[in-house]
């Protein structure tokens, strides 16, 4: 009987989501926020005596774009960007940006694992639930079309999304497993046991 290919095992619509459309979903998030605030921002720097209102708003603009930067530093990095390729728009050696942001993508990579094990850490970047604030940026996205834009997708953020197919998923649950038990210093099963029978 001839084998399925990997290619055609079909994704379990309620599966996790893959690292790569977590990190994608907090790029478009930290974009939205972004986006957000600068319209809020226009509306009120025409006036000349805010007493630096402005000037704190436009502080915490560039606080954000270093947010969106993190989240485009974190998702190139889940796709497979080498550090000479992310340092080159970043103007700086390879050396520096992996100085810079591999604590970054360590905490997100260390986020992802807690929140398997069902921890409540979370980072800035990580989204509670990356399902429902996908189909919010959907709405986000329908709201601000523009008529040039070419992308007309019904749902273009949540439809775009990829789930683990089974065998991904059962490597994720094997990493559940194993973060679950680290979280509470306990011993593997069979170790267990083992010393049972040893008492016994």
């Amino acid at each position: 009987m001839p084998q399925t290919p990997r290619t055609e095992l079909a994704s379990d619509p309620l599966a996790p989501l893959t690292s790569r459309s977590r990190a994608w979903i907090a790029l478009a998030e930290a974009a939205r926020t972004i986006s957000d605030f600068s319209r809020s921002l226009l509306p009120g720097a025409a006036h000349c005596t805010l007493g630096g209102v402005v000037t704190g708003d436009a502080v915490r603009l560039a606080a954000l774009a270093q947010r969106l930067i993190a989240a485009a530093i974190v998702m190139e990095r889940t796709c497979g960007a080498s550090w000479d390729e992310l340092a080159d728009p970043l103007g700086v050696t390879a050396a520096e940006t992996r100085e810079q942001w591999e604590p970054t993508v360590a905490q997100w990579e260390t986020a992802l694992e807690a929140e398997r094990a069902a921890s409540l850490a979370r980072t800035s970047l990580l989204p509670v639930d990356s399902p429902a604030t996908a189909v919010e940026l959907d709405d986000w996205v329908r709201r601000h079309r523009e008529p040039a834009d070419l992308d007309d997708h019904p749902h273009p953020v949540s439809g775009q999304l990829q789930r683990m197919d089974p065998l991904r998923e059962l490597l994720h649950l094997a990493g559940t497993r194993r973060a679950l038990l680290a979280a509470h210093d306990g011993p593997p099963p069979e170790v267990l046991l083992t010393r049972l029978g040893r008492v016994l």
